[in-house]
């Protein structure tokens, strides 16, 4: 029997070795603290010039609650260089990345569930009915 996956603490680690990250500039920054009062996580962005919390998910609300222009930014660190990232491919990535672990799986053939083709034929109808029901 495989062993539970303590799934936040994978987020976590993924979270940490990340190439994308959130900064802020603190140049562009004008303190409204938007950015700290909008994170679900309760981070305090305001105060960090790169977000490294294992609690930040990535879900950007810092960014796009942020009224000044350019002052809080995903990045993407590639060597020295520093390079900003539209809001919009971050959520695109992930997409592609989690269908390129099915795939790869499919393809392994390792993707395998454990209840038989036969019951879900079966539980499907069943699960239709109860929502024509309602």
């Amino acid at each position: 029997m495989p062993l539970p996956l303590p799934y936040g603490a994978l987020l976590g680690l993924l979270s940490r070795l990340s190439p994308f990250k959130v900064r802020r500039n603190e140049e562009k920054c004008i303190h409204c603290h938007a950015c700290t009062k909008h994170c679900p996580s309760l981070i305090d962005v305001e105060k960090k010039e790169v977000v490294k919390s294992e609690e930040c998910f990535g879900c950007l609300t810092c960014v796009s609650r942020c009224p000044a222009d350019g002052a809080i930014a995903l990045t993407v660190r590639t060597g020295k260089k520093v390079t900003a990232v539209k809001p919009w491919l971050f959520p695109v990535l992930l997409i592609a990345l989690f269908y390129l672990v099915i795939g790869i799986g499919v393809l392994t053939d390792t993707w395998h569930s454990k209840i038989p083709y036969e019951e879900y034929q079966r539980l499907i109808p069943e699960v239709q009915k109860e929502y024509v029901k309602q």
